[in-house]
């Protein structure tokens, strides 16, 4: 899985899951679950200088697609439910039904990827 699947306050998982990313070098990204809705969260910090870089390069692209895949994962919600949030080194989208944070973290490692192998 491109990402991991947690409750929020299981700190153990997450610990573990970040230091595997940042062995590997790829996008730490979480889909964190409490109850019925999800926060999907990516950090660029288990990334290379390079990589940090080239998401820096395209952070407008970066933030048209965040805001994109919340959109697609807002569709048919009351207005203003769901929320994001983005920087050049974050990228955060909250408050989504559990089964919209899962395909919103694999749009969002999807993203991730593309934009750090262009």
């Amino acid at each position: 899985m491109p990402y991991l699947n947690v409750r929020k306050d299981d700190l153990k998982r997450i610990n573990a899951y970040f230091e595997s990313c940042d062995r590997s070098g790829i996008p730490f990204i979480r889909c964190e679950n409490a109850r019925t809705r999800a926060t999907v969260t990516f950090d660029n910090a288990s990334l290379s200088r390079e990589d940090r870089q080239r998401l820096c390069d395209r952070h407008e692209r970066l933030g048209e697609g965040v805001v994109a895949i919340a959109d697609r994962a807002a569709e048919g919600l009351p207005r203003g439910e769901v929320r994001y949030k983005f920087s050049t080194s974050y990228a955060e989208i909250l408050n989504l039904p559990i089964d919209r944070g899962e395909a919103a973290a694999e749009a969002l490692d999807a993203l991730i990827r593309e934009l750090i192998a262009e």
